[in-house]
C-alpha cells in the first residue's frame, strides 16, 4: 500500500513538473517575441507603476459597474493591462527550467479547478484559465528581470497613488467628517471592501517608514507617511469594519516583531516572544468578536456566537454540509436562498470541490513558510515586512470575506498574488533570494 502511494505521488509530482516546464517554455516563446522597450529604467519603472495602479483600480471600477455583469469586459481589460506590464518588464535572458513546490501546487490547484469547470458549469467560467494567462506569464517575465525585487517599489508607488486618489475622491464625494448612521463606505458601496483597501494603504505607509528609517533618510518623510498612516487608521475605524480592525491589530504586532528582530543583531525572536505576540493577536480578535457590537455601535454586544459573526457561522455550516468532490455552479443555499460565503476557502471548496479546497490550504501554508524563510534570510529587508504584512491581511480577510469570489475586485487579493509570484522566483542570479 505504501509503495503504491509513493509511486502514485512521484508520478503526480513528475506530471506537475512537466506541466509547469511546458508552461514556462510557452511563456518564454511569447516573451522572446516581445521586444523590450528602449527606455531608461526610471521611465520603465514609472510606466509599470501606472499599469499596476490600473490593475489595483480594476477592482474598484468592476465593483461600481457591477462586477458580475461586466465580468467578460473586466477579463479583457485585465489581459490588456498584464500584457502592457509584461512589455515593460525588461528581460535579461533565459533561466533554467527549474520548478519549486509552490509552482507545482498552484499548477495543481488550477488543474483541479479546470477539471471542475468541465464537469460543472460555473456562474463565471474558467477564471483559472485567464489567471494563468495573466499572472502566470507575468510571473515568468518577473523572474527574468535583473533585479525582480525592485518591482515592489513600483507596487508601493501604485498603492500610494491609489491612496491619494481615494482621499481626494472621499473629500469631494463623501467627506468622512460628516455624521452618518452606518459605517463609512468612502468611494465604495460596501464598507468592508473599502476598509480592507485602506488597510493595504496603511501597510504600505508602514513599509515606507521602515524603508526610510533603515536607509537613514530624511525624517520629514517619515512624518509625511506617518500622517498618511494615522489618517488611514482613522478612516478604518469610521467604516466600523471589525475585519479591518483585526487586520490592523495583526499588522501592529507584525511591525513590532519586525522591528525587534532587526534590532537584535542576529539573535532571533524566541519561541516565548513569538507565542506572546500571537496570543495578543488572538486575544484582540476575541475582544472584537465578543465586544464588537458595543465597540462600534450603541447597541449591546451580541449574545450568541452566530450573532457575534453576523450570521457567518450558519453560512459556513451550510457551505460545509453542501460541499462535494466536483463543485457547484453557484453559491450554497441557506434557507432556500443563495448565501454569500464570507470565507474564501469554504467558497473554493464549494465551487471547485473538496480536493481543490485542500490544495488551496496547502498552497497558503507553503506561501507562509516561504515568506518566513525570505524574512529570515534577508535581515533588515523592508520588502519582507511588506510581503508578510500582505499575507497576514489577506488571510484575515479570507477567513471572514469571500475575497476570491471574483478575482481582482479586492485589492488585497491582487496584492496577495503579487506576493505568491515573488516567492515563486528561482535562485541563480545576483541579488536574488535563494528560495
Amino acid at each position: 500500500m505504501n509503495k503504491c502511494f509513493t509511486r502514485t505521488y512521484h508520478v503526480a509530482v513528475s506530471f506537475l513538473e512537466n506541466l509547469v516546464i511546458l508552461f514556462k517554455k510557452i511563456a518564454d516563446f511569447m516573451l522572446d517575441k516581445i521586444k523590450n522597450p528602449r527606455a531608461e529604467e526610471r521611465n520603465a519603472s514609472t510606466i509599470r507603476t501606472i499599469i499596476i495602479l490600473f490593475l489595483l483600480g480594476t477592482g474598484y471600477l468592476a465593483h461600481m459597474a457591477g462586477a458580475r455583469r461586466t465580468y467578460g469586459y473586466t477579463v479583457i481589460f485585465i489581459l490588456v493591462l498584464f500584457g502592457a506590464l509584461i512589455f515593460w518588464m525588461p528581460r535579461v535572458g533565459k533561466p533554467e527550467y527549474h520548478t519549486n513546490r509552490l509552482q507545482r501546487i498552484w499548477a495543481l490547484l488550477c488543474f483541479l479547478q479546470f477539471v471542475s469547470e468541465l464537469i460543472v458549469q460555473k456562474q463565471n467560467g474558467f477564471i483559472e484559465v485567464w489567471m494563468l494567462l495573466s499572472f502566470g506569464i507575468m510571473y515568468r517575465a518577473w523572474g527574468r528581470m535583473e533585479k525582480p525585487q525592485e518591482l515592489w517599489d513600483d507596487f508601493a508607488r501604485a498603492v500610494e497613488l491609489f491612496y491619494i486618489f481615494t482621499v481626494i475622491t472621499c473629500i469631494l464625494v463623501e467627506p468622512w467628517w460628516e455624521k452618518r448612521a452606518y459605517g463609512y463606505t468612502g468611494i465604495w458601496k460596501n464598507p468592508n471592501l473599502f476598509s480592507m483597501t485602506i488597510v493595504l494603504f496603511v501597510l504600505v505607509m508602514g513599509y515606507r517608514i521602515f524603508q526610510i528609517y533603515y536607509k537613514k533618510g530624511t525624517y520629514w518623510k517619515i512624518i509625511f507617511y506617518l500622517g498618511g498612516l494615522i489618517l488611514g487608521v482613522r478612516i478604518i475605524f469610521m467604516t466600523q469594519c471589525r475585519t479591518a480592525v483585526l487586520a490592523l491589530l495583526a499588522l501592529c504586532i507584525w511591525s513590532v516583531l519586525f522591528f525587534l528582530e532587526n534590532r537584535k543583531k542576529g539573535r532571533g525572536i524566541s519561541s516565548l516572544e513569538l507565542f506572546l505576540m500571537m496570543a495578543a493577536v488572538v486575544a484582540g480578535g476575541l475582544v472584537l468578536m465578543f465586544k464588537g457590537g458595543a465597540l462600534f455601535t450603541k447597541k449591546s454586544a451580541a449574545i450568541t456566537l452566530d450573532e457575534m459573526t453576523s450570521g457567518r457561522l450558519s453560512i459556513w455550516q451550510a457551505y460545509l454540509t453542501q460541499a462535494n468532490w466536483i463543485g457547484h455552479e453557484d453559491s450554497a443555499l441557506l434557507e432556500g436562498a443563495p448565501a454569500y460565503a464570507h470565507n474564501a476557502i469554504l467558497k473554493a471548496v464549494h465551487t471547485y470541490g473538496i480536493l481543490a479546497g485542500i490544495v488551496l490550504l496547502v498552497l497558503l501554508t507553503v506561501i507562509f513558510y516561504r515568506a518566513i524563510c525570505y524574512w529570515k534570510s534577508e535581515r533588515k529587508n523592508e520588502k519582507a515586512f511588506l510581503i508578510i504584512g500582505i499575507f497576514l491581511v489577506y488571510i484575515i480577510s479570507t477567513m471572514i470575506e469571500s475575497v476570491d469570489d471574483l478575482p481582482l475586485v479586492w485589492q488585497i487579493w491582487t496584492s496577495f498574488y503579487f506576493v505568491m509570484g515573488f516567492l515563486m522566483l528561482q535562485s541563480g542570479k545576483k541579488d536574488r533570494w535563494n528560495g
